[in-house]
């Protein structure tokens, strides 16, 4: 079974489940598959669930792919593959540039905020006024 990218990120943002072999359990209902003679599974409930066979652990980094800026909120807004702790997020390792290709690149690393969302593949930031303002005044935005 291929598990979707969005279920996927459910299941990350619930920090207790499925993290490691002790807390990895399937339940399923008797309608979730049927055999050759269309009889369906016996189902398997929840006080049952039974454990998990083999685990493997994520060991992908997230990749971030994409942002967006919003002056007029203050808001900047991460998006990466997969969830992301919400709670790890550094303001100080966070640049607004300029072009990279541009002479010279402009930029301004971030001092600090204030993280709106939960675990998430998408993370908001509310900017701190001096790092907007700076923004706003050398980055010509």
């Amino acid at each position: 079974i291929n598990v979707s990218i969005t279920d996927t990120n459910v299941i990350k943002q619930l920090e207790s489940l499925a993290t490691y072999f002790n807390n990895t359990y399937l339940s399923i209902q008797n309608f979730t598959v049927q055999d050759m003679n269309a009889n369906y599974v016996v189902p398997v409930p929840f006080i049952a669930a039974l454990p998990v066979t083999n685990y493997t652990r994520d060991s992908t980094p997230p990749v971030f792919i994409a942002f967006t800026l919003d002056l007029n909120t203050d808001r900047l807004i991460l998006t990466f593959d997969e969830t992301v702790r919400a709670s790890t997020v550094i303001f100080s390792s966070i640049t607004i540039q300029s072009d990279p290709t541009s002479t010279p690149v402009r930029k301004a690393s971030l001092q600090n905020g204030t993280v709106l969302s939960n675990n998430s593949n998408v993370i908001i930031l509310q900017l701190a006024a001096q790092d907007k303002n700076y923004i706003k005044l050398y980055l010509d935005v």
